[in-house]
């Protein structure tokens, strides 16, 4: 038997397109809803990048990376990447039909 620590969890992955997929999907609200990206096929192998965020708005709907507010009251993003328009709209629709 597994002690606690070592058993792994099986994360139920969503495939966008070739190489990119979203987990653990969580609607926190209305207009905010958490969800994890991974990014295989790397030179470094999978990427995760936990705690995005798609943010609906009345003008638009949107992808937010996980950021910290510093203590100048400002945000600072912990990672930017260009996220094309196209994958943008794969990932809305993958998360409206899964939630």
């Amino acid at each position: 038997m597994k002690k606690k620590s070592e058993a792994k969890k099986e994360v139920k992955k969503i495939s966008i397109q070739e190489g990119i997929s979203i987990s653990r999907i969580y609607n926190y609200s209305d207009d905010c809803t958490f969800f994890n990206l991974h990014i295989d096929n790397t030179p470094v192998g999978e990427i995760t990048i936990n705690g995005c965020k798609l943010i609906s708005t009345q003008k638009s709907d949107f992808i937010s990376l996980p950021s910290r507010k510093g203590d100048d009251d400002k945000y600072f993003s912990h990672v930017f990447f260009k996220i094309t328009d196209e994958l943008t709209s794969k990932i809305i629709d993958a998360i409206s039909d899964n939630i």
